[in-house]
C-alpha cells in the first residue's frame, strides 16, 4: 500500500475544507483527540475525497476529448451547445495534469509556461532513474540486490554508522569562556512563543517541499489555517512548555542522495532526512528566535555565518 501523499490538487475541489474540518475535528469516543489523531484521521478523509474525485487527470483528458470529438461532428444542435462547457473542462484537466507532474517532479525554479507536463515528466522520471537503488556492494564487495536485501544492509550500515563507539571523550573547562549572552538576551530567547511568531515560521516553509513520514505538505497547513491553526500552534506551545515531543511527531524518511554519477556503496550517498511539517515548525520558531540576536552573540571573526554581514 502507498503512503499518503498530500496532492495541492485537492484544494481545488468544492468542499475540500469540509472533508478536511470533519476529519480533523474527529474525536475517539470518551478520549480527547491529540494531533497526531487529528492528522491520521483527516488523511482518511482526504483519501477519501480524492478516491471519490476521480483525480486522474490522464484518463478524464482522453474521456473529455473522445466527448468534444463527438460533439463537434455530430448535428444535432443539443451536442453542438455542449462544446463550449467540454473544452473548459478539458483545459482544466490539462492544468490539473501539469500540476500533479509538476509536483512529482519537485522543480522549483520553473513557475509559468505553456502545459509544461512533458518536461515535468521527464524531471520526475529523470529524478526517479537516479535516486532509485537496485543493488549496493559493501565494503567487502558483496552485492545486495533487491528491496528486502538492499534494506537490510542500509539498516546495519547506518546503526553501525549513528551507534557511540563508547570512547570517553573529555571534559570540557568554560571558566576561561566569556559569556556573550546578557541576561536580556537570555529572557528574551525562553520568553514564550506568540502565535504570529508560530504562525511566520509555517510562512516560511516552502510549500511544496518534501514531506515526512505524515505525508502532509506546507500548503496543506497553509490552506487549511482556519480549521488547523488553533490545535497546531498549541502543540508547539506543548513542547516548548513541557520539552516532551509526542511519540512520532518528530519520526524522519531517510532519502539517499547519490554523490557521483555511478554510485556502488553505501557511502557513495548522501543520506537527507525528510521532517513532518510539524517538526520543521518547532525548528523555524527556534531559528527565527535565535536570528534576531546572533549579532551580539557571534563574534567579529565569524561574521561570515551571520546574514548579510
Amino acid at each position: 500500500m502507498r503512503p499518503f501523499r498530500f496532492d495541492k490538487r485537492l484544494i481545488e475541489i468544492p468542499h475540500f475544507k469540509n472533508h478536511v474540518r470533519v476529519g480533523w475535528n474527529k474525536e475517539k469516543p470518551g478520549q480527547k483527540s491529540t494531533i497526531l489523531d487529528r492528522v491520521r484521521t483527516c488523511k482518511q478523509s482526504m483519501a477519501t475525497l480524492k478516491h471519490r474525485s476521480n483525480m486522474n487527470s490522464h484518463i478524464r483528458i482522453n474521456q473529455l476529448q473522445t466527448a468534444l470529438d463527438r460533439s463537434m461532428s455530430s448535428l444535432l444542435r443539443a451536442e453542438r451547445l455542449l462544446i463550449p462547457q467540454i473544452q473548459r473542462d478539458l483545459t482544466k484537466a490539462y492544468n490539473d495534469e501539469e500540476k500533479y507532474w509538476q509536483q512529482k517532479s519537485r522543480n522549483s525554479w520553473m513557475k509559468e509556461g505553456d502545459r509544461n507536463t512533458g518536461f515535468f515528466h521527464a524531471c520526475t522520471k529523470t529524478r526517479f532513474t537516479m535516486n532509485r537503488i537496485t543493488s549496493i556492494y559493501n565494503e567487502e564487495g558483496r552485492m545486495f540486490k533487491g528491496n528486502q536485501e538492499i534494506d537490510n544492509h542500509a539498516q546495519r550500515f547506518f546503526t553501525n554508522v549513528f551507534t557511540s563507539s563508547g570512547r570517553s571523550v573529555s571534559t570540557i573547562d568554560f571558566a576561561n569562556f566569556k559569556s556573550t549572552v546578557t541576561p536580556h538576551i537570555n529572557s528574551e530567547l525562553t520568553k514564550d512563543f506568540t502565535d504570529s511568531e508560530i504562525f511566520d515560521a509555517i510562512c516560511q516553509i516552502g510549500d511544496d517541499k518534501a514531506p515526512g513520514p505524515d505525508g502532509l505538505t506546507a500548503r496543506f497547513y497553509k490552506s487549511c489555517c482556519d480549521i488547523v491553526s488553533s490545535d497546531v500552534i498549541q502543540e508547539v506551545k506543548h513542547y516548548f512548555r513541557t520539552s516532551s515531543m509526542r511519540n512520532s511527531l518528530n519520526h524522519t524518511n531517510i532519502c539517499m542522495i547519490p554523490k557521483i554519477t555511478n554510485p556502488q556503496t553505501l557511502l557513495d550517498y548522501q543520506p537527507i532526512t525528510l521532517c513532518n511539517v510539524l517538526y520543521k515548525i518547532i525548528s523555524k520558531c527556534l531559528v527565527g528566535r535565535l536570528k534576531s540576536h546572533l549579532d551580539a552573540i557571534v563574534f567579529d571573526s565569524q561574521a561570515a555565518f551571520i546574514p548579510g554581514d
